[in-house]
């Protein structure tokens, strides 16, 4: 329950009320989340594990605490000395002999991202938010450490050199600058056309790609070309991580995935180094595990997460701080424009209907994959014949892309009540589907998945005619 998790997880922070931070939310949250995952596997199985939050206003500095209780072996640690723990850890690919098999029969077919580079992951982000992680082991208890500089949104006087004196609601992008985006999602490129939209970049100045293969594999060509035509603007792009190309040709690669930080990585590198400066690159991704942005942050100049749209402001305080981190405003000459006659609630109703129509589209193309392939079982003479309901290993990639593609598309949409909490549920479900194998009674998790999801945009289109039917009452009313 949530009070049991709160007293295995307590917070306590200093001051204890907070306020808003300009800062990165979601590098912020892979450190923690990590931290508190690796006190739970290494510290004291069941035992507490405090977070401690302190802001030191006059420093403009933060530093976040996680404590637990020794695990076993931990007597081994402290005869190696606290500091060379600490730096075998964060070093990539080590891990202590003490935590290679810590006494719960871990698996020994681990990844190799799973076996040593999980702190190392921390340790990059850390020094994206110019900060630093160091551990400690004491005799009563281990503490990981993250210290780094902070300013809030309402301060105004940001002396790290990364932002001006606007506050991020204020944030304007220069009036020279291209919105060029791909996605292989129908409603992913009609979100990303609304989000260059609150940005405030002009409809003309908007070009979204992913329709086709040919797009898929022809963006990079595109994009090269398209900034060397243009030698006195800017460029922000938003790249889908996982772009599906299917083709109907019979070629070696019909059907096959495009890392989309790998095309922003080849982009970069055939650029002139002042037209790679005049590009600010996004990875867009339902994954956002600590080792994915480092990927991302590795390949490209940030990440966007897929969540909802939350206007014009909300598109803004997403942007200033990636946009910012990247241009000092005061070495540049760019001329800025303020996005004019932009109404957050402008289309919702269209949007709504259409991501309920193409989402359940999506729905159901993939549950005729998932019928079209099921198997028979065979169970070495019993029951020769009978129906397994589970799926052939050839089609899980195909039907695993489609599935990463509808979460994506969950992730974009603002819910709330009931249906918040039934699509944080499909959405957690799926998340825990990756893998190159076919999830154990994959078949019973599908059919659930389908009825929540089914029953969750039905009621989404119902909301959504009743709101249209009272805006057609209140227009029509004398």
């Amino acid at each position: 329950t949530s009070d049991a998790s709160f007293k295995r997880f307590p917070l306590e922070c200093d001051p204890k009320l907070l306020p808003d931070f300009a800062l990165d939310p979601q590098l912020l949250k892979f450190i923690h989340r990590n931290a508190i995952s690796n006190a739970c596997k290494y510290g004291k199985r069941g035992g507490k594990v405090v977070t401690e939050v302190k802001w030191d206003l006059g420093n403009k500095c933060m530093q976040i605490n996680v404590v637990n209780l020794p695990g076993i072996r931990h007597e081994e640690i402290l005869q190696l000395g606290s500091e060379k723990a600490s730096e075998l850890i964060f070093s990539p690919g080590l891990r202590l002999d003490v935590h290679k098999n810590n006494g719960n029969n871990e698996s020994k077919t681990i990844s190799s991202h799973s076996a040593g580079d999980g702190a190392w992951i921390m340790s990059k982000c850390a020094k994206t938010l110019k900060g630093q992680c160091k551990l400690n082991f004491f005799s009563d208890q281990t503490v990981f450490s993250f210290q780094f500089p902070v300013v809030t949104y309402n301060d105004t006087n940001l002396k790290a050199g990364l932002y001006n004196s606007k506050s991020f609601s204020e944030f304007e992008l220069p009036k020279n600058i291209y919105g060029i985006a791909i996605d292989d999602s129908k409603i992913q490129r009609k979100l990303l056309n609304r989000y260059f939209g609150f940005a405030g970049i002009p409809k003309d100045r908007i070009r979204i790609y992913g329709q086709n293969a040919a797009e898929i594999r022809g963006f990079a060509d595109v994009v090269v070309q398209f900034v060397d035509e243009h030698p006195d603007d800017y460029f922000l792009l938003a790249v889908d991580e996982n772009l599906d190309v299917e083709e109907d040709e019979d070629t070696e690669f019909r059907d096959c995935t495009i890392l989309g930080s790998l095309l922003v990585s080849n982009i970069r590198k055939r650029l002139l180094p002042d037209q790679e400066r005049r590009v600010l690159a996004l990875i867009r991704s339902a994954n956002d595990s600590a080792n994915d942005i480092a990927i991302y942050n590795s390949r490209a100049h940030g990440y966007l997460p897929k969540s909802p749209i939350k206007g014009l402001v909300g598109v803004k305080e997403q942007l200033a701080p990636l946009w910012l981190s990247r241009y000092n405003e005061s070495n540049t000459n760019i001329e800025n424009i303020c996005s004019e006659n932009q109404n957050d609630s402008d289309g919702d109703d269209e949007e709504i209907a259409a991501f309920v129509n193409d989402l359940l589209s999506s729905i159901n193309s993939l549950d005729r994959l998932i019928s079209d392939n099921i198997v028979p079982l065979s169970t070495n003479g019993a029951n020769v014949g009978a129906k397994s309901n589970q799926l052939s290993l050839g089609q899980w990639s195909s039907i695993w892309d489609k599935l990463h593609v509808i979460k994506g598309d969950l992730q974009t949409i603002n819910v709330d009540g009931e249906d918040k909490g039934e699509m944080t549920w499909v959405i957690n479900t799926i998340a825990v589907m990756r893998g190159s194998t076919v999830p154990p009674k994959f078949d019973q998790k599908w059919e659930k998945l389908r009825s929540a999801l089914k029953s969750s945009l039905d009621r989404l289109g119902k909301k959504e005619k009743k709101q249209s039917k009272r805006i057609e009452y209140k227009l029509g009313t004398p």
